[in-house]
């Protein structure tokens, strides 16, 4: 798509930042053009015109490349329609960034309001803590209380700060707010929140919030969609002839709901990325709110296809166990 004034094809490639997101509407940069040229694109409202258009097109070119067949643009599309990516994924996150009833932290600057530290709460704490939710390596709990990217002179007791001086609170209060903002964006939303050992007197708990988009039919539509996987391809001879079947009879064939493979897979993919927080209320609470909370994945997601992973091992029988048993002993 040209532009309706220049007739230049409007490549933005840093949308989206200002009036140098349009660096090379006229082929050069836009600190380079001139009044007239300036002028001749209609002020920063033609501008903003140009970015909108190109999100546009780029985006239309991803929906013409999915109904050709592209996995990645068709998985784009998915993740779109699903909270992974985009503006939904944000509104998705976003009530997982605060929590109206845990205290409000002390302020690091006792004069500075904005100095309080973040707030990890308990469902964004099982899921940076969790490898199902995150697009990277998970953290640990320690690292939730003290980033590590914090130096050790933060610490007033470290022996840095005994000879180095006390460490400055405002580049304290900067370095946790910038930690937790980078890593709260490598989670990804659960797609709702379920609670175990749920009893008909106990309902709702009261420290369990509405989470995602509660509706478990869309996971189990999905799955559906996918249909099941076998736990187990093969048989060895002696296990066949131990139930009754045909030492040649090989497994019955499993029949899935869409009849595309290449759709099955692609929803399989989507399934990877697609977890869900389980809330576990605490014995000693009594329905007075409290529990924890982990997050959980379905068997049937790409990965559970494969033949090592571990959701498709056969459990072990008497026979296995003698086996291992006598393996065990020595010579």
């Amino acid at each position: 798509m040209s532009s309706p004034l220049t007739g230049a094809k409007p490549v933005l490639p840093n949308k989206g930042r200002g009036r140098h997101a349009c660096t090379h509407v006229l082929g050069r940069p836009f600190s380079s053009w001139s009044e007239d040229e300036t002028l001749g694109q209609g002020s920063a409202h033609h501008l903003f015109f140009l970015q909108k258009t190109d999100t546009c097109t780029q985006e239309l070119r991803k929906l013409q490349h999915a109904n050709a067949g592209k996995p990645e643009a068709f998985s784009h599309i998915l993740d779109l329609a699903y909270g992974r990516k985009g503006k939904l994924r944000r509104e998705l996150i976003e009530p997982l960034l605060t929590d109206p009833k845990v205290p409000v932290p002390l302020r690091i600057i006792p004069a500075v309001e904005k100095s309080r530290p973040p707030i990890y709460t308990a469902e964004l704490g099982a899921l940076l803590t969790n490898s199902y939710s995150r697009t990277t390596k998970p953290l640990s709990a320690k690292v939730l209380k003290t980033p590590p990217t914090l130096p050790t002179r933060a610490d007033p007791s470290s022996e840095e700060a005994r000879f180095l001086g006390p460490f400055s609170k405002r580049r304290e209060v900067n370095i946790r707010w910038r930690y937790f903002t980078s890593e709260w964006k490598k989670v990804r939303p659960p797609l709702y929140v379920t609670v175990q050992h749920r009893t008909e007197s106990s309902g709702k708990e009261p420290s369990m919030r509405d989470i995602g988009f509660q509706d478990p039919k869309i996971l189990d539509d999905i799955i559906t969609l996918v249909g099941s996987t076998p736990t187990s391809t093969t048989r060895t001879r002696k296990e066949r002839l131990s139930v009754g079947v045909s030492a040649h009879e090989s497994t019955e064939a499993v029949t899935f709901t869409h009849p595309s493979r290449w759709i099955r897979r692609r929803y399989q993919n989507l399934l990877t990325r697609l977890p869900t927080l389980s809330y576990s209320p605490s014995a000693a609470s009594k329905g007075k709110g409290g529990g924890s909370y982990s997050v959980e994945l379905t068997t049937v997601g790409l990965g559970a296809t494969s033949p090592n992973h571990p959701y498709r091992f056969s459990e072990v029988d008497s026979t296995g166990i003698t086996w291992c048993t006598s393996t065990q002993k020595p010579d």
